[in-house]
């Protein structure tokens, strides 16, 4: 056969064939005049060399089969479900070859109260809103929070920017079984925050300073006294909403986690407006007049949650004109990786409590129409500071950013995290009432 030779005929094409001894042969053989067979052997021939192609690359026609219904599977299904897809079949999607596995250290290895800076790489932001014309809440994507040093770096690995919400029924504990592939492990940890140059020491609080603003800067906004005009703590004062209100939290208390669970629920009893609800209670028990609105923003869908919730804080105004602080409560999700979350804990009087941490917005150059941000970041430093004096260790450092987070309806506004989807609903409610005896305090003082 002459150099060059290309078998079309029978679907196998190779430029070089004559280089290689047997293959010439085979071909010459194939191209004989008296092989009448020599279509069916040539199919045969390839055949068996994509078979081999197969074994040699570790593939099967199973595997290939199952990577079919893997993929048909994700078309279908939300980004969460394709997220738990990749982790569930990632043996099929990936060569066992090229998966790295490292070592998990214990958490006799962790410090038992790591600080912000080191562990910030370490967290998983929340989801970012789409930005709007009417909002821009979110100017960038958040460092993996919730993505946000100490912050939030709030919501798992798994985006939920355009997911609906799925219904939790959470199984009881003594049925509560969880099959070896599908389980994590839950961290605890209490978070604080070494001698650094980015953080501000504010009374017994600290603020990570992640603004442009010099640390002498931001300490000239808070000289000035955070001043709210109240004149009867009786009448609507505080505003409770939830921009977020279907993230939820771990349903029992222990060292390990479901993977396929997902950490959200439309029922007000199981997600963030129980906390709400326990703040409410706690100030409504000291006389404050509060309006807590029950209302999921984010459902069905995380996009455009800011722009819905900032119009509910409009028409609360309208209605309730002595609204003085705006709480959106929500709870971060902090995340090493797809094996390991990590809850946010303190012991306050001998029980577990769910660090929180407050969020400020800055507008320094008046970009992101806040003019009033000096005074929201005044009240949230400080809140802080009565939260650490009653209770030390309960926060992480103010997380102080150029983010908006509907702060500009309202010059005492803040956006406070609870805990983190490893903690339990109970760990969280009772920081809720943790803080409202805070700011109990601290409005009682501004009366």
């Amino acid at each position: 056969m002459p150099e060059g030779t290309k078998l079309k005929k029978y679907g196998f094409y190779r430029r070089n064939v004559p280089r290689f001894r047997f293959l010439r042969s085979l071909s010459d053989w194939l191209a004989h005049p008296n092989m009448r067979l020599r279509k069916p052997l040539a199919f045969s021939f390839i055949l068996l060399s994509v078979g081999a192609l197969l074994y040699i690359r570790g593939d099967t026609f199973l595997s290939l089969m199952q990577k079919a219904a893997v993929f048909s599977a994700a078309l279908a299904m939300p980004e969460a479900g394709i997220s738990q897809l990749q982790e569930r079949y990632k043996d099929v999607l990936v060569p066992p070859s090229s998966i790295q596995t490292e070592p998990f250290l214990p958490d006799l290895a962790i410090p038992s109260r790591p600080n912000e800076e080191e562990f910030s790489d370490l967290e998983i932001s929340k989801p970012p809103e789409m930005p709007s014309s009417q909002n821009s809440n979110i100017l960038q994507p958040q460092p993996v929070p919730d993505i946000l040093p100490e912050q939030e770096t709030s919501e798992p690995s798994v985006s939920f920017s355009s997911s609906p919400v799925y219904k939790i029924a959470a199984p009881s504990a003594a049925n509560r079984y969880i099959s070896p592939e599908n389980r994590g492990i839950i961290l605890s940890q209490t978070f604080s925050a070494t001698e650094s140059p980015i953080y501000i020491q504010f009374g017994q609080g600290k603020i990570k300073n992640s603004t442009n603003l010099t640390n002498i800067q931001a300490e000239e906004v808070l000289n000035t006294p955070c001043n709210i005009d109240i004149t009867d703590l009786s009448e609507p004062t505080v505003l409770i909403y939830h921009t977020h209100a279907t993230e939820a939290y771990e349903p029992f208390d222990a060292d390990y986690f479901d993977k396929t669970y997902n950490w959200r629920s439309d029922d007000n009893d199981k997600n963030m407006v129980a906390v709400g609800t326990a703040l409410a209670q706690k100030l409504e028990q000291a006389g404050i007049g509060v309006v807590h609105i029950e209302e999921q923003h984010d459902n069905p869908s995380y996009n455009g949650a800011y722009d819905k919730s900032a119009q509910t804080i409009r028409e609360a105004l309208e209605q309730y004109p002595s609204i003085r602080v705006i709480l959106d409560i929500h709870r971060d999700a902090i995340q090493r990786d797809t094996n390991t979350i990590v809850k946010a804990v303190a012991d306050i009087d001998g029980k577990k409590a769910a660090q929180l941490m407050i969020i400020a917005g800055c507008d320094d150059d008046g970009s992101l129409g806040m003019p009033q941000w000096k005074q929201n970041f005044r009240f949230s430093a400080a809140l802080q500071d009565v939260l650490e004096t009653m209770y030390p260790g309960l926060c992480r450092p103010v997380f102080f950013c150029y983010r908006k987070y509907n702060m500009d309806l309202c010059p005492n506004g803040a956006l406070i995290e609870i805990g983190s989807h490893g903690n339990t609903l109970e760990e969280a409610q009772y920081t809720a009432e943790l803080l409202g005896n805070a700011l109990i305090v601290l409005l009682q003082g501004q009366e």
